[in-house]
């Protein structure tokens, strides 16, 4: 491959990662081309970026590229269940395409094609380590999309992206996978939910994989840290493949000692699963897997309260009141300006800044309004008594 398509190629890389999130590159690439929420099947945007050493957004095979002049591009990030969705788009760079293809060839090993045409002409499926990609051209754009452990949804939004971008199906295009002798290749299981099974040793976790695949199974069983169980979920599926319906399938975990009340943690995933009396949830929410406090005004409540209002780092709080439905909090948003109390520093002054924070309590501690004025705010549906004599906070 020649050293001018390896820069054109890194100029995409390298505007692709300064856009994530959803800006615009000079000119812009209009919303309507991009992928949008209900295109991930209710997944939400986020702002995040691919890991450009490992899983580069557009696929960079075989070699550090150069860097090259800035293109037109736009990405964007979704988050869909465990997986993060990557989409990237160029305008006016139509040879990317080629661009990779030629570098694949270069090295097999690394990057494989696993399909083309894929839905539409010209487009191809691509596996890498454990990501997918889907690429393609459509008009004036250049599309790519990646997807780590699923190369079932990179071919699946892959293709909703063509059709974002403007890419018309044509009659006669079918599906081509390469000659080469086929592999079989282990992916991470998307978990939906655990049961307890025959006994107190036994789990039975419920996933979704694609039909096409075989070998599912648990790898990779720790039970050495306290309270834990961790393990590993996981599936094969023949590459070069497109396999794009999943299916539901229930996978045994078999523990060593009874599980007890210890969490679950699958596939490192951040977000453990916690025993319960019917079965297991995700234990999702500030406390995790714990069982949160009766009493609202619990110190373990005030402590979330206190780690998630949207007020400067450092602030002082002063809790008022507190009882089962309401909390009143004043908050000095300028106690850290001058450093930490045991350490200030010489001869720094800030004049206090203080706000009162009036919560409810519904699932949570939820804020409904606040005020520097003496009493409470007019329209807050708060008991009288709780107002009276409220002198401004300070």
């Amino acid at each position: 491959m020649t050293r001018r398509w390896l820069a054109a190629v890194a100029a995409l890389l390298l505007l692709g990662t300064a856009a994530c999130g959803g800006t615009t590159a000079a000119g812009g690439i209009p919303d309507g081309v991009m992928l949008q929420p209900d295109d991930i099947d209710g997944g939400s945007a986020i702002s995040a970026a691919p890991d450009q050493s490992t899983h580069p957004l557009p696929p960079a095979p075989c070699e550090p590229l150069p860097s090259g002049p800035p293109v037109e591009s736009r990405t964007v990030a979704f988050q869909a269940g465990r997986h993060k969705v990557f989409e990237y788009v160029a305008r006016g760079q139509l040879w990317a395409l080629t661009a990779v293809r030629e570098a694949i060839a270069q090295c097999p090993d690394a990057y494989r094609v696993a399909a083309t045409d894929l839905g539409y002409r010209d487009t191809v499926l691509i596996s890498h380590d454990s990501a997918a990609y889907y690429i393609g051209t459509t008009g004036d754009y250049f599309v790519a999309v990646l997807v780590v452990d699923d190369m079932t949804l990179a071919a699946d939004y892959g293709q909703r992206a063509m059709a974002r971008a403007g890419a018309k199906r044509e009659p006669g295009v079918e599906m081509r996978t390469p000659t080469e002798p086929p592999r079989w290749v282990s992916y991470a299981a998307e978990v939906t939910g655990l049961r307890m099974g025959k006994n107190d040793r036994t789990l039975l976790i419920d996933v979704l994989v694609p039909e096409c695949s075989r070998d599912r199974k648990v790898t990779y069983l720790d039970e050495s840290v306290k309270g834990a169980v961790h393990a590993n979920v996981v599936y094969e599926v023949r590459e070069p493949n497109a396999c794009l319906t999943k299916i539901p399938a229930t996978v045994t975990l078999t523990t060593k000692a009874p599980l007890g009340d210890r969490e679950i943690v699958l596939n490192s995933d951040s977000i453990a699963w916690g025993r319960t009396t019917t079965g297991y949830r995700r234990c999702t929410g500030a406390f995790g897997c714990a069982t949160p406090p009766a009493d609202h005004c619990a110190q373990g409540w005030l402590d979330v309260v206190r780690g998630g209002m949207d007020v400067p780092k450092h602030s002082s709080y002063n809790f008022e009141h507190c009882d089962q439905t309401w909390l009143i909090v004043s908050v000095n948003e300028t106690a850290g300006e001058c450093g930490p109390v045991e350490g200030q520093r010489p001869g720094c002054a800030a004049e206090p800044r203080v706000q009162r924070w009036f919560l409810r309590f519904e699932t949570g501690w939820q804020v409904r309004t606040a005020t520097r004025e003496a009493g409470c705010p007019a329209g807050l549906d708060i008991p009288t008594r709780l107002c009276e004599g409220l002198p401004a906070p300070r």
